[in-house]
Order: C-alpha cells, then sequence, then structure tokens
C-alpha cells in the first residue's frame, strides 16, 4: 500500500478521533467556563506534560525510526528486547521525576504559580497531586503505539484511542454533578487505562513481544537515549519556555490559563493529526528508504507528501481565521464560558492559525532528519523556536494577554520550519 493511500486512512482516522476530542473540548467549556478549579486542573496536567517532554521527548523523537533500524540489523526479538528494556527505564525515570516534583511543590521550594494567592495556590498543589500519574499512562500508551506503527498498525491505536475518549466523555457527563472538574480526572484516568489494556492485548496478540526478555542495562536500549541525546537541550530549552508561558499566565489572572488551552486544542487538534501521520508513517518509511541508500525514492516521498499535507493544512488555516468567532458561538453557546471569555479565545484561535502551515512544514522537515539518522539538526532547530517563541509571548502577554502565546507559537514555528525545509532540500537534491 502507498504512502498516499495508508496517510490517507490515517488522516481520516484521526480526524474521527480529532472529533471526538472537539466534542469532549466543548462539553468542558459548557460545564466548567474559565473558573479557578479549571485552570488549577490545566496547570497541573501542564506540569506533568513540561516533566514528560523533558523526560521522554528526546527518545520518543527516535524510537520509530531506531525500531526498524535494530529489527533489520539484529533480528525481531532483539530489537523488542531492547524496545522492553526502555519502556522500563523510562517508567523507572518517571517515578523519581514525579516524586521529586511533588516534594518540591508541596514543601513550597517551588513554586509554580506565582501569581497566585494562598488559596489559589492550595488548590493547584491538590490538583498536581492527583493528576501528575496521568504522564506515565500517556508515555506508555505512545510507546506502545509507536511499537503498533513500526509493525504496520497504523490505525489500531486510533480506533481505541477513539473509544477511549467516548469513555472520557460519557464519564465526564455521568460524574459532573457530584465531582466538578475532579470528573475530569476520573475519566481521564478510567479511560486512559482501557487504553493502556487495548494495546497491551494487541502487542502480546500480535508480536513476540513476551517473548524478549527484559534487561535494565540492555546496551541496544540506551541506543535509544544516546540518538535521543542531540534532543535533550531543545527539549529542556522548549519545556522551560512552556514553564514561562504557564507562570506568565498565572500573573494575567484567573481564567487566562482556561481560555488558552480553549483555543490552543483549535491548533493542536489539526497538529496533532498530521504529525501522527508523519511519526506512525512516514518516518518509519523514510527510515527504510534510507538505510536501503534509495535517496531519490526518498525525495519523490517526500514531495509528494508535502505538497498533499501542506494543501490541506493551509486550507484549514484559512477557514479557522477567518471564521473562528461563528465557529466558537455555535459551538460554546450558552454555556459557562462567558462571551468575554468566548471573544478571547476566538482571537487566540484565528493567531494560532496562522501558525499551522509553518508547523506542518517544521515537524514534516524535522522529522525527515530523525529518520536520516541526523536528529541533531532538528533538536537544534526546536531550541531556537521554542526561544523566539516565549521572547515573543514574553514581549507581548501583557498587552495582547493569551493571544500572545500562539503570536508566539506561530512565528518561531514559520521561521524554522523554512531553514529546516530548506536544508533538507539542499540534502536531498545531494548527487
Amino acid at each position: 500500500m502507498s504512502i498516499k493511500k495508508i496517510s490517507s486512512g490515517l488522516f481520516l482516522v484521526k480526524m474521527v478521533r480529532a472529533l471526538g476530542s472537539i466534542l469532549l473540548l466543548v462539553l468542558m467549556a459548557r460545564f466548567f467556563g474559565s473558573d479557578l478549579t479549571r485552570d488549577a486542573y490545566v496547570l497541573a496536567l501542564g506540569w506533568g506534560t513540561v516533566l514528560g517532554m523533558i523526560l521522554y521527548g528526546p527518545v520518543n523523537e527516535v524510537v520509530r525510526a531506531e525500531f526498524v533500524h535494530q529489527k533489520n540489523r539484529f533480528g525481531e526479538i532483539q530489537a523488542l528486547a531492547s524496545f522492553r528494556s526502555l519502556v522500563g527505564s523510562m517508567i523507572g525515570m518517571g517515578i523519581l521525576g514525579g516524586a521529586v516534583l511533588l516534594v518540591l511543590v508541596h514543601t513550597r521550594v517551588l513554586n509554580l504559580v506565582p501569581g497566585y494567592d494562598a488559596a489559589a495556590f492550595d488548590v493547584f498543589s491538590q490538583m498536581i497531586l492527583i493528576t501528575l500519574p496521568l504522564f506515565l499512562l500517556n508515555q506508555l500508551t505512545s510507546a506502545w503505539s509507536s511499537l503498533l506503527n513500526a509493525y504496520g498498525f497504523y490505525y489500531y491505536p486510533d480506533f481505541f484511542g477513539t473509544l477511549s475518549t467516548v469513555l472520557q466523555i460519557a464519564l465526564m457527563i455521568l460524574f459532573r454533578d457530584r465531582l466538578g472538574v475532579l470528573s475530569l480526572v476520573l475519566a481521564a484516568y478510567l479511560a486512559n487505562i482501557a487504553f493502556v489494556l487495548a494495546l497491551g492485548y494487541r502487542l502480546l496478540k500480535s508480536t513476540p513481544y513476551r517473548r524478549a526478555k527484559f534487561h535494565l542495562l540492555n546496551p541496544q536500549a540506551w541506543v535509544y537515549f544516546r540518538l535521543g541525546f542531540p534532543f535533550y537541550a531543545s527539549y529542556v530549552i522548549a519545556q522551560g519556555a512552556s514553564a514561562v508561558e504557564r507562570i506568565l499566565l498565572t500573573q494575567i489572572g484567573i481564567g487566562a490559563a482556561s481560555n488558552l488551552d480553549y483555543a490552543r486544542k483549535f491548533s493542536d487538534f489539526p497538529t496533532g493529526v498530521f504529525m501522527a501521520v508523519i511519526a506512525s508513517v512516514l518516518v518509519p518509511r523514510f527510515a527504510e528508504l534510507h538505510s536501503a541508500g534509495k535517496k531519490a525514492d526518498l525525495r519523490k516521498q517526500f514531495m509528494k507528501f508535502f505538497v498533499y499535507s501542506f494543501s490541506l493544512m493551509t486550507g484549514l488555516a484559512l477557514f479557522l481565521f477567518f471564521f473562528a468567532a461563528p465557529i466558537l458561538k455555535i459551538l460554546f453557546g450558552q454555556g459557562r464560558l462567558s462571551p468575554q471569555d468566548q471573544e478571547i479565545v476566538a482571537r487566540t484561535v484565528a493567531i494560532g492559525a496562522i501558525g499551522l502551515p509553518g508547523i506542518l512544514l517544521y515537524t514534516l522537515s524535522g522529522q525527515s532528519w530523525v529518520a536520516m539518522r541526523r536528529p541533531g539538526i532538528f533538536a537544534w532547530a526546536g531550541s531556537i523556536s521554542a526561544t523566539l517563541g516565549v521572547a515573543i509571548a514574553w514581549m507581548t502577554y501583557q498587552s495582547m494577554g493569551a493571544p500572545a502565546f500562539l503570536l508566539g507559537w506561530s512565528a518561531a514555528h514559520w521561521m524554522g520550519g523554512v531553514v529546516l525545509f530548506v536544508l533538507l532540500l539542499k540534502e536531498l537534491n545531494k548527487r
């Protein structure tokens, strides 16, 4: 099956999942609005994401491509053994890192919400305590989904991901009157556990996963960390920028974190769909072509997907830019999100739409460098883009509020994407 057919099919599957996520977002806005508890929930999940991205992000950038390389070079069982060791190491790192973060927050050695008073800080500290373990479940689903993608199961993870989203919506509706925002936490845990079990079942049934022995010090497992090492500086800088963003949001006032979260989801949905297609389908295929020395075929496949995906993303960006306000008015209706907050979200969505083609260019070009086993180029571009983005947000957040953060995001990824694209074309055109 051609890359275009697989990508188109996966795109449709992920769009269905994205529609479920949009429904979840709309219900959250209608039920909970932009109050302190909802802000605390958003910020707590955000800090879990920061920790997870620092610990796991660099490895996630290379895991699909490297598994393909190890499988071709050492055989399936040995490649699976190193993968199992990798997952075990990552879970151990996550438990240790999460424990340290919780101790620092609850002893007030580390104040992650400097704009909050004592009462608001207590709400946040309790929320991060009960939500932080979610980042471990998210990483496990990410790792196992990557492995299934490498085996050609492109649709299975997203099929069960969609079902987990449906379960999350049902649980939120069922418990929202009794638990309030905490219904989001309960729903997230149960949905993620169900997702993990579904992925684990498919792995055990379709691969010799249990035959691969687990060794914590498996030398091939540490190759993933070595290849991901160039990304660590990039991820530390990027997540440092995310940390600054979350701190600045608390200084804007209550509701800012929720409004930005609602708006960012409209950028995250399309970018998440395209980025997943790139990572799930293109990176393993490009890695195989690169390993076989077929540079001409790699260049041809890259340009086909670029034209196809860039056209789609540009059309979507134009639609969101011009119609953000009426769309949000229809979706959020007469729920708990006030008209003033809806206006802020609409302006933020429009600014984020400008960056959608840029983030596609950035991700497609950068992941192509990863598939060619030259991740350092993508890592440096990420470091510079993250620094530029947070600098723009810091200079404009007092006058613009929440929209400043997507302004910085859009400008930074356009610049980084153009540079990565030009460098990649020069490399692929070499004889």
